[in-house]
């Protein structure tokens, strides 16, 4: 089984200018929301500090030779990233090949001249995930989380993923809507009945069922779902009290909806087996490897147009999810 997204290939690439290949690139990310999740994710993930996420895994994982090569075909972002790193002037980056290209931006990263994070920040997320095996990102994602640790930090992003599954727009491009990756029945469903009884505190759980008590008093017609208990039980509080290992089924049914091929059990890392959980930017790689969760093998892409097609779910009113406050005076508004 094959992932359902390929990378972009322009098909006009000779005869289209910079801002053609823009815009192909910008239709593309607005049209699939799955690369619109997973760029936010990579975006998202740069603001912790992670050790499963350090710049110096991602550079390993994903060299420069191998992302000027998905970047083949967009010889104005090869030159930026080069000239930003390496300091070669526009006119001289742009002409270079991306392997001259790679070996001279590895030259001063492995001399010390620019830091793995510096490496890490001149790479777009979005560029990425548009020219890039997106899929594998995922993987890797899932594959290094460790689902068995908590933590502050953790917490913060459980929430924030499980907001932006909802989401029908890019939180980081506020400007590209889409379809939500997951309903709030895919996600709520998704979540074992009996850990969610058991975890979600009684205040909670109390103010769901006094919700569908009054709206059923005063609109017995209308309907008390999924969308109504996560209005109340919102993200931050379902990160707060169900373990992350306890929301992987929530994973499994994102990755399904976005037409990736599923993390097999075997690809799943055992805490600590990518840097020490007490190590924050300093982790110790070993050369040559491979994202987690990705084929041993590098991709080759054939030439041949991107599919258009987008996750089928549930269109869901999810900026009013958004809105509603965590507790249960909320519906003397809404029912009223």
């Amino acid at each position: 089984m094959s992932d359902v997204l390929e990378p972009l290939r322009h098909h006009a690439y000779a005869l289209g200018d910079d801002d053609v290949l823009g815009r192909e690139a910008s239709q593309q990310l607005a049209k699939l929301p799955q690369l619109q999740l997973v760029g936010e994710l990579w975006c998202e993930l740069r603001t912790y500090g992670f050790a499963w996420w350090a710049p110096e895994l991602l550079r390993t994982w994903w060299p420069a030779a191998q992302r000027m090569k998905w970047l083949a075909q967009r010889s104005d972002i090869r030159q930026r990233i080069t000239s930003q790193l390496t300091g070669l002037p526009p006119n001289a980056a742009r002409k270079r090949s991306p392997t001259f290209q790679a070996e001279l931006i590895d030259a001063v990263v492995d001399e010390g001249d620019v830091s793995a994070a510096g490496f890490e920040g001149a790479f777009d997320p979005f560029d990425m995930v548009v020219y890039g095996p997106v899929g594998d990102v995922w993987r890797a994602f899932r594959s290094a989380l460790p689902v068995e640790q908590g933590g502050t930090d953790l917490e913060r992003l459980t929430a924030w993923l499980l907001r932006a599954l909802l989401s029908d727009r890019a939180q980081k491009h506020e400007q590209l809507k889409r379809r939500p990756i997951l309903s709030p029945w895919d996600l709520r469903t998704a979540i074992d009945g009996e850990v969610w009884h058991t975890r979600m505190p009684l205040e909670i759980r109390v103010a769901i069922d006094d919700g569908r008590f009054r709206q059923e008093k005063l609109r017995p017609g209308r309907p008390f779902g999924a969308r109504h208990d996560l209005a109340i039980a919102v993200p931050e509080q379902i990160a707060a009290h169900v373990p992350l290992i306890d929301l992987i089924g929530v994973l499994e049914r994102a990755e399904q909806a976005m037409g990736f091929e599923p993390v097999a059990q075997q690809e799943l890392l055992p805490i600590g087996s990518l840097a020490s959980p007490h190590t924050t930017r300093r982790t110790t790689v070993e050369p040559g490897s491979r994202p987690p969760g990705s084929a041993p093998a590098a991709r080759t892409t054939p030439a041949a147009a991107p599919p258009s097609a987008t996750p089928g779910r549930e269109q869901s009113d999810t900026r009013e999810l958004e809105s509603w406050p965590s507790g249960s005076s909320h519906w003397d508004e809404q029912v009223a």
